[in-house]
């Protein structure tokens, strides 16, 4: 999920600097377009307050910016060295007179997060949402049919942004017989001393009504010394999402504002520069 801005007419902007070589001028171009681009990453990220429910720190620092370059060799991945430590470094990517605002996917994921491209994308173009690790796991273990989802519910423990705790969701999988370690279930089902363990830390017992029956379906957790069962998870069918975030829109919108006026203060800044050490 990406948008990629270009200047257009680059031959006529180049006529028209006759007193500056094509190395100054792409150069001042290459700074124009990352600007852009980082302002354009911030109207993006803003725009996320507006059109989402509390998105977390992780989703707000999921948009990226790939820099412009002005010399075709340097453009593609690369490691940028660290002044203060010639043993550190970190990879960039750039584009030769190209710059992209996007959404980082699964190449920029820890083994532990999961692409924000999974989850925005819905909420960008519309369509079915993947399936959540919990809602994976479920199906697998036959806990919860193919075609559903899980929505949380009363008894569901959430963060300040909204999000079913990790913990728990760790409590229910291991309960039911799987637990989520490093991307891939692993199965406690033969081991009845962490099942009773996994519960006694709980609080209580997780369980599952399959749909079809006279009660609603979902996960339930009936905890020591109460009687009625608390429903944690709501099992629903998949829906469809309309588009929400104007992630595109706010891109563009910024990109068609902002680097006309950042191309003239880069040239300008530029020819300023030149004028100073008497070559012009």
């Amino acid at each position: 999920m990406k948008v990629d801005f270009k200047i257009e007419g680059l031959a006529g902007v180049k006529n028209l600097l006759t007193g500056m070589s094509d190395r100054r001028i792409n150069s001042a171009l290459a700074t124009a377009l990352t600007r852009t681009a980082i302002e354009a990453k911030d109207a993006a990220v803003a725009r996320m307050s507006v059109d989402l429910d509390r998105p977390t720190p992780y989703t707000r620092n999921s948009v990226r910016v790939k820099t412009a370059t002005g010399t075709e060799a340097a453009a593609g991945v690369r490691n940028l060295p660290n002044p203060n430590d010639p043993f550190d470094g970190r990879l960039v990517e750039s584009g030769y007179l190209s710059a992209d605002v996007f959404v980082k996917d699964a190449s920029g994921v820890t083994r532990k997060g999961t692409p924000a491209t999974e989850y925005l994308m819905p909420q960008v173009v519309g369509g079915a949402r993947r399936l959540k690790r919990l809602e994976l796991a479920l199906q697998a273990k036959g806990a919860m049919p193919r075609g559903w989802q899980v929505v949380p519910a009363a008894g569901a423990r959430l963060d300040a942004y909204g999000n079913v705790s990790r913990g728990q969701v760790n409590q229910i999988l291991s309960q039911l017989g799987t637990e989520l370690t490093a991307g891939h279930n692993r199965s406690l089902s033969t081991d009845p001393a962490k099942r009773r363990a996994a519960v006694k830390r709980a609080g209580g017992r997780y369980f599952v009504i399959p749909p079809g029956g006279k009660k609603q379906a979902g996960i339930y957790q009936r905890e020591y010394f109460v009687r009625a069962a608390a429903l944690v998870f709501v099992f629903v069918r998949s829906t469809t999402y309309q588009p929400r975030y104007g992630f595109e829109a706010a891109v563009q919108r910024t990109a068609q504002q902002r680097l006309p006026a950042n191309v003239q203060a880069a040239i300008a800044a530029s020819a300023a520069r030149l004028a100073a050490r008497g070559k012009s």
